[in-house]
């Protein structure tokens, strides 16, 4: 089950949708690089490397050949820390009972959120305004089409 937590908002980026090296468990990001490394993809940065035409249909660029996720982002670390520009920084887990160092998009159905037991930065800290930027930002994000770019490209 893909969820996507609001704690991202914390990390917010140079534009009102982008986020900006978000901790994503590097677990996480091994499952999926080892579920897709045999997919192809045309793109190594997928918010910069595609073609987009004037009715926003992205394909890819002329220049740019078909390659496996293996060849173009070697591992788990590379696909995190590249498909989405610097979106998200690939974290070793580290986990206690009580916290956790980085965020997670995947767990079982009906179970609580791994992601409730990681630290947010303190407002003093963090790069983001706390609590108040949580609504703006994920509504910036979802507005954005970031999503119906993640589910164009997926099928």
């Amino acid at each position: 089950m893909y969820q996507c937590s609001p704690r991202v908002a914390y990390w917010p980026g140079d534009t009102e949708w982008a986020i900006d090296r978000v901790p994503v468990c590097g677990d996480f990001c091994d499952d999926w690089f080892s579920a897709c490394r045999d997919d192809l993809t045309c793109a190594t940065d997928w918010l910069t490397g595609f073609h987009v035409d004037d009715n926003g249909v992205y394909s890819c660029r002329e220049d740019s050949p078909c390659r496996t996720f293996a060849d173009v982002y070697t591992d788990g670390r590379g696909l995190c820390n590249a498909m989405w520009g610097e979106s998200f920084k690939y974290m070793e887990k580290e986990e206690t009972e009580d916290s956790i160092n980085c965020l997670t998009m995947w767990w079982e159905a009906g179970q609580p959120s791994p992601n409730e037991k990681f630290a947010l930065p303190s407002p003093d800290g963090a790069k983001g305004q706390g609590e108040r930027a949580l609504g703006a930002a994920m509504g910036a994000v979802i507005s954005s089409g970031l999503l119906a770019l993640v589910g164009g490209l997926a099928r």
